[in-house]
């Protein structure tokens, strides 16, 4: 109650002196929040901190490569099909990420949009060679962009992932 008072008075004093608004809070640095998100969630494998930084209603699209059953579009962090089937789904299919693997290329920031372009590499696991099967090597090379949309509270509301796979590692990377 003290608290809601004291803003009151905040308030008033402002609009005594002829300032109708009370100051405003630092402006969201949504490159930052998108950084803090793959640094120390992704890539450190903190699981929590990842949906800790999505919105209730998550609105999430990953396609690549035919045949991965996580390519497809998740709803939410609860319903028919939450985002947790995919992040379940991506721990059975590919590999960990670690700052050793997961490799930030370049980011945009456009407004509270975050464009994320990438290299990932891993072990060709079985399953992997499976729905692949013209894959040579040991090693797979995921090169992909991100689009990350914040919402007003610093929360990702919309992820979009495409993603390639592939055994050679590009001379030239596409972005």
């Amino acid at each position: 109650m003290k608290t809601f008072s004291n803003l009151i008075l905040t308030v008033a004093l402002f609009t005594q002196l002829g300032t109708a608004q009370a100051p405003q809070s630092t402006p969201l640095n949504y490159q930052q929040l998108a950084m803090h998100w793959y640094t120390d969630g992704i890539q450190q494998g903190n699981g929590q901190l990842i949906v800790s930084m999505l919105s209730d209603d998550i609105d999430w699209w990953c396609f690549g490569p035919a045949g991965f059953t996580m390519n497809g579009y998740y709803k939410g962090k609860t319903g028919d099909n939450p985002v947790m089937n995919f992040f379940q789904r991506l721990n059975t299919e590919l590999t960990k990420d670690t700052p050793d693997n997961f490799h930030l290329r370049k980011v945009d920031v456009t407004n509270n949009v975050v464009t994320v372009y990438g290299l990932e590499t891993g072990a060709i696991t079985e399953f992997i060679r499976n729905n692949n099967p013209k894959l040579q090597g040991d090693t797979f090379y995921n090169y992909f962009n991100h689009r990350l949309e914040f919402n007003d509270k610093g929360l990702i509301s919309k992820f979009r992932c495409n993603w390639s796979l592939s055994d050679a590692q590009l001379s030239v990377e596409p972005f």
